[in-house]
């Protein structure tokens, strides 16, 4: 199996350069209900019929019909690798939906599961939250399914500096539509010499490829829905149900264990600002930690350990936390990394149902105007506008009433931060063009 993961890494880096040639799947544009493209085993015993939308930001361009087409190949090849027996057939191409942006569950609310025999993928910019309401959790997540044994699955962009391949992360979630739950027996912190190499570990690593026996049948029956309560929840973040709370002395191991899961927030709600400001060591660039959990991490993963050292200082802290956020989301550092920013700034306004501060709501009204984040010059680029719309999130969720903010400096006509409509339906896309 080791080889076949080496062989789609090779393919995946062939695909990324110009004018290299891949034997990749056969993809045809075309309306929803027609074959874009049949991909795995032709003599796969079972095949899953996949419908696909993805947001309108140029960053999930990747995630176009080939590329769909691309990952759904990796994610047959390497379950078949491991005993099972299934292809994909994408139904329709890929539809990109102009109220797509980042997920969280009062959006995975408004989705429809898919019909017997399909799933439905919606892949976002980003992932905020995941669970359901009894079980939430917040942070970095890869992917979220929303109700265990329904076919509907939410799919964030790899990032920058997130180690684990895109069809990892598939494979793991549509194993929760069939309602395999993690196997690791334990909530974080996992001890790391007993990291799994598990699909359906709960830490997934980017080696991770194995599918054990009992797994195999469940994941031959993709595209079912298997029936469950939604008690079983749990089971989908891995973690116990009674989420006992986490002691200041293993809050950073807690944190570090949490990978591609975000983290149970109920878990750390007994934390005072003093015990959650010691995620500072994890967030400061010269700070030095001894810990056998972050000397396991490369520097090619310490992506997911910011976002979620930064989440819970923003949606748990009081006036001290608060204010180390404001800081920490003003340093130029910061700026090099907009996805940690954003991430930030919806727990702020998550945050503020639990204890807000004039000052955080203030910092929230500023931080709705692109010039805030950028000077005149740049107030109209890409990460200027993306962050003005975090913020505007983040006061909708705080439930702040956006007030008319003066000019910053510099700029004569400052450009207003504009509000997403409703999540749409994906039985009914009103906006839906395909690429």
């Amino acid at each position: 199996m080791k080889s076949s993961i080496f062989q789609l890494s090779l393919v995946a880096a062939c695909m990324a350069l110009t004018g290299c040639e891949t034997t990749g799947p056969q993809v045809t544009e075309v309306p929803l209900g027609s074959l874009a493209c049949s991909v795995g085993t032709p003599q796969a015993r079972h095949t899953v019929q996949v419908q696909a939308w993805r947001g309108k930001e140029s960053r999930l361009s990747v995630y176009n019909t080939a590329g769909v087409c691309d990952r759904l190949q990796q994610v047959s090849e390497g379950l078949n690798a491991q005993g099972t027996s299934v292809r994909f057939d994408l139904m329709g191409s890929v539809q990109t939906l102009s109220s797509l942006g980042m997920a969280d569950r009062a959006a995975m609310r408004t989705a429809v599961p898919s019909q017997a025999g399909m799933l439905r993928l919606v892949i976002v910019d980003a992932i905020s939250q995941c669970g359901s309401v009894n079980v939430p959790s917040g942070g970095f997540i890869r992917g979220c399914t929303p109700a265990q044994g329904q076919g509907l699955i939410y799919m964030k962009r790899q990032l920058m500096g997130d180690a684990v391949p895109d069809w990892v992360v598939w494979a793991h979630e549509m194993g929760h539509t069939v309602r395999l739950p993690h196997p690791d027996g334990q909530r974080p912190p996992i001890p790391p010499s007993t990291l799994p190499d598990r699909v359906m570990g709960y830490l997934v690593t980017p080696q991770a490829s194995d599918v054990a026996a009992h797994e195999i049948a469940a994941f031959n029956r993709l595209g079912q829905s298997v029936n469950g309560s939604d008690s079983d929840a749990g089971a989908t973040l891995g973690l116990l149900p009674d989420s006992p709370p986490v002691r200041v002395s293993d809050l950073i191991p807690y944190v570090l264990a949490a990978g591609q899961h975000g983290l149970d927030l109920r878990a750390l709600e007994g934390l005072d600002d003093s015990a959650l400001l010691s995620l500072r060591l994890l967030l400061e660039p010269t700070a030095q930690i001894d810990h056998p959990l972050l000397r396991a991490l490369s520097e090619s993963r310490l992506l997911p350990v910011l976002i979620n050292a930064l989440v819970p200082l923003a949606e748990l802290g009081r006036e001290q936390a608060q204010a180390y956020v404001r800081e920490y989301l003003l340093r130029p550092s910061a700026a090099n990394n907009v996805d940690v920013m954003r991430y930030g700034l919806w727990a702020m306004g998550r945050g503020q149902q639990r204890h807000p501060t004039p000052e955080t709501r203030q910092f929230l009204q500023q931080a709705t105007q692109a010039v805030f984040w950028c000077t005149a010059r740049r107030a109209e680029g890409s990460d200027c506008q993306a962050l003005a719309q975090a913020a505007v999130k983040a006061m909708a969720d705080a439930g702040i009433k956006p007030d008319t903010q003066p000019p910053q400096p510099g700029s004569t006509n400052p450009r207003p931060a504009q509000t997403n409509g409703p999540a749409l339906p994906l039985t009914m896309p009103l906006v839906t063009t395909p690429r």
